[in-house]
C-alpha cells in the first residue's frame, strides 16, 4: 500500500517527466492505528467522511465489484491533472483533495482498510466495496500548498536527510533504527 503512495509521489508526470518537483516529502510510514482507525470507519459503511477526525485526514473510494487497491489510488492520484499548483486551485467541478492529501510534505502515517458492505447510507448500491485510508498529520489546509517546489530533497528536515527516489528518507545504520 505505501509503496503504491510512493510510486505516485515520484511518477507525478507524463513520460518520465515529472509534473513537480517535491523538495521536502519524506516517507510515509504504513501506520497500524491508523488502519484500525479506517477499519472502524469503513464497517460502518457510511458514504461521507468520518466526523470525529480532527488532525488526520481521510480519503474514500467505493465500487460495486472486487476492490482493485492500485485502481483506487490511481483515481485519487489522477486529480493533479485538475490541480493548479501556482494558483493551489482545482478545475471548476473537479476534485483534487485525495490527491492533495497523498501527497502532502507534512503527513507521514498512513493506514487503510477496506469493507465489503451490503449497502452504503449516502450510495443507493449494494454490495460496495468501501475503502478507507487516513494519513497523519492530516493535508489539505485552506491557502496552504501540499508542498514546496524545488530541486527534488533540497528541503529535507534534519532527521530526513537521505535522499532515496526523489524522497526524503533516513539515513540509517544497524544501530540506530532497524533497515
Amino acid at each position: 500500500m505505501v509503496n503504491l503512495n510512493h510510486k505516485h509521489l515520484v511518477v507525478m508526470g507524463v513520460a518520465g517527466e515529472p509534473k513537480h518537483r517535491l523538495t521536502e516529502t519524506g516517507r510515509q510510514k504504513w501506520d497500524p492505528s491508523m488502519k484500525l482507525l479506517a477499519e472502524g470507519y469503513a464497517a460502518k459503511c457510511i458514504w461521507n467522511h468520518n466526523p470525529e477526525l480532527e488532525d488526520t485526514g481521510e480519503n474514500l473510494f467505493a465500487g460495486t465489484g472486487p476492490l482493485d487497491l492500485r485502481v483506487a489510488l490511481e483515481k485519487w492520484f489522477l486529480e493533479h491533472l485538475d490541480y493548479d499548483f501556482q494558483n493551489n486551485s482545482c478545475d471548476e467541478d473537479k476534485m483534487c483533495g485525495h490527491y492533495t492529501q497523498m501527497v502532502w510534505a507534512d503527513t507521514h502515517r498512513v493506514g487503510c482498510a477496506f469493507h465489503i458492505c451490503n449497502s452504503m447510507e449516502g450510495l443507493d448500491w449494494e454490495r460496495v466495496s468501501f475503502l478507507v485510508c487516513n494519513y497523519y498529520p492530516a493535508g489539505n489546509y485552506e491557502d496552504q500548498r501540499p508542498y514546496v517546489e524545488g530541486d527534488w530533497c533540497s528541503r529535507c528536515p534534519e532527521n530526513l536527510q537521505k535522499c532515496e527516489n526523489n524522497l526524503c528518507g533516513r539515513t540509517c545504520c544497524l544501530l540506530l533504527c532497524p533497515c
